[in-house]
């Protein structure tokens, strides 16, 4: 990754500057829901690109052209919200019988009665600033492919982005900025997910898929923020007495068991008052997606993603 501020961040960025040097990790697309689950889980992995090696493989990039369907023997990609989707959706005790093509693009389907496949990949010289509109709305990962071989693919996600522009001192300028005042918070069309902490976790992980959220804000019966489930909880319902079971679980029950009996993780919150550069921050020090905007009576009233960050300034920023 280029550092920030250095004589090469002064020109124009391409993704192969900021995309993560971690190695890529597939599964075959006849894996079982419960296998992709399970590895998902012990790899903290929120995506995972799916390969059929019975296909054949489809021919390279070009210098300028991106891959939305096939790529090699890459067939699509599975995301947590996928998982979440189908959980929310469907029984339970079916999900045996599942496998991981089946989960391609079904909360696309779910939501917009579309099924991409989620496959998004990108040549490492294509400039930054071309992927900030992928990136800003709905797609999370990106694969970034090397000039030298085919087969290297590299992750480039939200996340990098944000790290770069929380650590480059010429972002300051927008960081800088109070959240109130910042138009983030007025980014989002869709209400605020709000999820009563009495609610199932089957029931909680379809609210936030028919909500076009990846996350809910949960709230105690005075409307107090108390926690946070995310689609990629979704992870953790290998853990204790299995996904069924947990399914069952309130929110609160589920969680706190996670955690290993000691409660509820504390929600990452800001106030309007806070910079945006404090929301980024709490976010990449957590290694989570999203901050909580709570008023004085810790009410949730707002939610700044690392999507929104990169949809209001990263185009202007990485050009």
């Amino acid at each position: 990754m280029v550092e920030p501020g250095s004589q090469k961040s002064k020109g124009f960025l391409t993704c192969g500057d900021v995309a993560s040097i971690r190695p890529l990790i597939t599964r075959d697309a006849s894996t079982s829901l419960p296998n992709l689950l399970g590895a998902m889980f012990l790899d903290r992995l929120t995506q995972i690109p799916l390969t059929d090696k019975s296909m054949p493989s489809y021919p390279p990039l070009t210098s300028n052209y991106i891959a939305h369907q096939r790529y090699g023997n890459l067939t699509g990609v599975v995301d947590v919200v996928d998982i979440a989707a189908y959980f929310g959706a469907f029984k339970a005790e079916k999900y045996s019988s599942m496998t991981a093509e089946d989960m391609i693009g079904l909360n696309f389907e779910m939501r917009q009665g579309e099924r991409p496949n989620g496959l998004l990949v990108v040549p490492e010289t294509l400039p930054l600033a071309d992927m900030v509109s992928f990136l800003a709305f709905g797609i999370r990962h990106a694969y970034v492919k090397s000039e030298n071989s085919d087969d290297e693919l590299r992750v480039l996600s939200q996340m990098d982005l944000l790290k770069y522009l929380a650590r480059d001192p010429a972002a300051q300028k927008i960081s800088s900025q109070a959240i109130a005042t910042s138009g983030l918070i007025d980014r989002r069309e869709t209400p605020l997910c709000i999820v009563d902490s009495a609610c199932t976790v089957k029931d909680a992980f379809a609210k936030i898929v028919k909500e076009f959220a990846d996350a809910g804000a949960i709230v105690d019966s005075f409307g107090y923020l108390i926690g946070t489930l995310s689609t990629s909880d979704v992870r953790e319902l290998v853990k204790g007495q299995g996904i069924e079971s947990n399914l069952k679980l309130t929110v609160t029950e589920f969680l706190a068991a996670v955690h290993r009996g000691e409660g509820i993780a504390e929600p990452v919150t800001v106030v309007p008052e806070d910079s945006v550069a404090t929301a980024m921050n709490k976010m990449l020090e957590k290694d989570v997606r999203r901050a909580w905007v709570v008023n004085e009576a810790y009410e949730p009233i707002g939610c700044i993603a690392a999507e929104d960050v990169i949809a209001k300034f990263g185009r202007n920023y990485f050009e």
